[in-house]
């Protein structure tokens, strides 16, 4: 239940970041931040048939690569400039 609330608290500070990128800037990059470490917490398994299967390479496959992404992009996008495309 723990990490399930964890979990639940990411997705929520997510979703409210939507509509206060500029009040919750920090926060998510240091989110996206720390779903990296973990990515690259799960590589020490060094086990390439488990990171490879089905169940795990998605997961990881955003974990390493699509989140320091949006993380960089939250910190690029203007302050005040958040709405536009």
């Amino acid at each position: 239940r723990f990490i399930g609330g964890l979990w639940l608290g990411a997705g929520l500070l997510l979703v409210a970041g939507a509509f206060a990128l500029d009040r919750l800037r920090q926060a998510l990059i240091v989110l996206t931040a720390m779903v990296f470490v973990g990515g690259l917490a799960r590589l020490s398994v060094l086990d390439t048939g488990l990171l490879l299967s089905a169940s795990i390479a998605p997961s990881l496959l955003f974990e390493i690569v699509l989140f320091p992404l949006l993380g960089f992009w939250v910190a690029r996008t203007e302050s005040g400039n958040s709405h536009r495309a």
